[in-house]
């Protein structure tokens, strides 16, 4: 039942030292837009239901990603090798075949198992370069496909804006350890063309197979994101009135949200600010019953691109298997709603537990290489507040508190 994708020249774009590669891209311009083609590792395909493999893969729910260590939510055999998709090797995947207009617009998607060959396993900062002109070693005759691919995000995430997405922008650090493990430094991660286009790319995916479920009315797990906290956000409008920035009457909607945020472009307080409005936001949450992603301005949106990583993800490949299965019996197939609903439960919970330990260990390391400084002066910016004070970025070790 698997179509044969091995002489498309789909390829991964991971970071330097990602080990574990879930998601391939390919695209090709046509005459009125583009050919979109996403491949996900088929991990259904191994992480079978009503196994001891699948019971602790939902006991995790997800990965945790920590400095130099991951803890994986499947075993490395698994995770880095039979699933993932390295270069050369034959492997099952999912594929969201899409074509998208000149406008940004979805007009048609195909849904479809298959067996792909990845031609090459790229890096950001490879294709970064590809894309400013340089000539990098086995990567370069691939340049053709990024620019069509970097033509495609800036469309998508024009089409994003224009309908009320919001970019935050919050710049991130990481921590750079010594040969010992030992924190020396933090550093920001950067973020290039090469990223955006990887990120538009699984966006779309992500939205046209949750468009897929919700046109057939299909039950499915959903990634909700509610309207933000009003009282938060009066707090955040009521800040913005002080420094004389302009915002509009009536209900905040995503894209009113983005014009306010534009105006802080280049704004002296433009972070602190913006972890502000950041902080009024909901937390995004999986389920059954509801849809739409404010954050996103996406009427359905769900996570089909990382199931090497994310269970629900697995859930979601799942869902689409017994769709295909039943639509060859010509039948529907009753799905349990309240199971389903504990297993999105379950995966909100380890998610937030995941983003806990990961920010009390860059925590921790940042007390690690402050700890012999006490009592020195630095230079600092206001990033932050809230009921109990304000936090400050050390501008020069970028440490946080």
């Amino acid at each position: 039942k698997r179509r044969d994708l091995r002489s498309m020249p789909l390829v991964t774009i991971d970071g330097d030292d990602a080990r574990d590669f879930d998601d391939a891209i390919y695209v090709e311009p046509k005459n009125d837009g583009w050919r979109l083609v996403v491949a996900i590792a088929d991990v259904a395909h191994y992480v079978r239901e009503d196994t001891a493999l699948n019971t602790e893969a939902l006991r995790r729910a997800t990965s945790v990603y920590l400095p130099r260590r991951v803890l994986p939510m499947l075993p490395e055999r698994l995770s880095n090798g039979i699933c993932s998709l390295k270069p050369n090797e034959d492997r099952l995947c999912m594929v969201a075949d899409m074509a998208i207009d000149r406008q940004g617009r979805t007009t048609k998607t195909e849904l479809y198992p298959a067996v792909m060959r990845s031609h090459a396993r790229c890096t950001y900062g490879e294709v970064h370069r590809v894309l400013t002109g340089e000539e990098v070693a086995g990567r370069t005759q691939f340049r053709r496909l990024f620019e069509n691919a970097q033509a495609l995000a800036v469309t998508l995430r024009k089409m994003r804006f224009d309908r009320g997405a919001i970019d935050f922008e919050i710049a991130e650090t990481k921590v750079v350890l010594n040969g010992e493990g030992l924190p020396v430094g933090m550093e920001r991660r950067e973020r290039w063309e090469s990223h955006r286009l990887v990120e538009e790319c699984m966006l779309a995916a992500n939205e046209a197979v949750a468009r897929f479920f919700r046109e057939r009315e299909l039950p499915t797990v959903n990634r909700f994101h509610g309207d933000p906290d009003e009282d938060r956000l009066h707090t955040f409008i009521r800040l913005l009135n002080v420094y004389g920035i302009a915002v509009p009457t009536g209900e905040m909607t995503s894209k009113m949200l983005n014009q306010v945020l534009a105006q802080l472009q280049g704004h002296p307080e433009q972070r602190a600010l913006n972890q502000l409005a950041l902080r009024s936001m909901m937390q995004a949450v999986y389920s059954v019953e509801q849809s739409g992603h404010y954050g996103l301005g996406a009427q359905d949106y769900l996570h089909f691109t990382s199931p090497i990583r994310r269970y629900p993800d697995l859930l979601v490949h799942r869902l689409l298997k017994a769709c295909w299965a039943v639509a060859r019996r010509s039948g529907r197939r009753e799905v349990e709603i309240d199971k389903l609903e504990a297993l999105a439960v379950q995966c909100s919970e380890r998610e937030r537990a995941a983003m806990q330990v990961e920010r009390e260990v860059n925590a921790l390391y940042a007390c690690l290489l402050i700890k012999d400084r006490l009592g020195e002066e630095f230079q600092g910016t206001v990033c932050g507040l809230s009921e109990n004070g304000f936090s400050v970025e050390l501008d020069e070790v970028l440490v946080e508190g």
